[in-house]
């Protein structure tokens, strides 16, 4: 069986072949050539031309395959005449604390130092050489955490400083407070200023989770505080909470 593509650059040598041999004929019995013939013949050989273009723009996909039809999903059951579907459960809503105004917006991290700053010299593990500023949850015993944060008076949209703040302090579980200190991080110009607190965790602090506050009182009366984001999943071991791993 002949292929389309390989038909047609015959058929379109077969009939220039006859243009050559009507007008060689011509020549060679010494009379003319009709215009009609000529014309048609070639007519012909233009049509070939065109349709052999159009067969060279077709692209064939070598070693396509079908593909076999997806098998229809089962037609769901239909539910017994009279049957009413339980509702759908409320979707959650926050309770009501979390819209309680606020005049001071807190926020803080944590993150680990080097164990220079920490009198048990437990230094931080992790994949480079310079453990410092790393943000984490997870700490171990010995080791100098450090909370970061700032403080945002919600009216004015400007961050308070110590000249602004009466008292900034870090509350661990137990009830202890540590005082956080504002300054300027880094020893270039450019280099940020934040409020820290920071904690040597004793070598025989309970494991487990650590739960704590940051607490803001400015001069002017203003409070505020921050917790840290409790995202608890215990059957998938999701737990954002910071915790003292070993």
């Amino acid at each position: 069986m002949w292929r389309r593509g390989k038909f047609l650059p015959l058929a379109l040598g077969v009939v220039a072949a006859a243009l050559g041999l009507v007008v060689g004929l011509a020549v060679a019995g010494g009379g003319g050539v009709s215009q009609s013939d000529y014309d048609t013949v070639k007519e012909q050989v233009t049509a070939l031309q065109q349709k052999s273009a159009e067969q060279q723009k077709v692209t064939t996909l070598v070693g396509a395959q079908p593909v076999p039809s997806p098998t229809p999903r089962p037609t769901p059951t239909p539910p017994p005449a009279g049957f009413t579907p339980a509702p759908a459960p409320p979707a959650p809503s926050p309770p009501s604390s979390f819209y309680e105004p606020f005049s001071l917006y807190v926020y803080a991290d944590t993150v680990t130092s080097a164990a220079g700053e920490t009198p048990f010299n437990v230094d931080a593990t992790g994949p480079t050489k310079y453990p410092f500023c790393v943000l984490t949850s997870v700490f171990k015993r010995g080791m100098h955490a450090v909370w970061r944060f700032e403080v945002i008076d919600i009216g004015s949209g400007t961050r308070l400083t110590d000249k602004e703040i009466e008292t900034a302090v870090l509350r661990l579980p137990s009830g202890e407070e540590i005082k956080g200190r504002f300054g300027r991080h880094g020893s270039t110009a450019d280099s940020p200023w934040f409020w820290t607190a920071a904690w040597n965790i004793p070598l025989d602090y309970p494991l487990g989770l650590l739960d704590w506050q940051i607490l803001v009182t400015t001069k002017d009366g203003k409070k505020g505080r921050v917790n840290a984001l409790t995202v608890s999943i215990p059957e998938r071991g999701v737990e954002t909470r910071m915790q003292i791993a070993e």
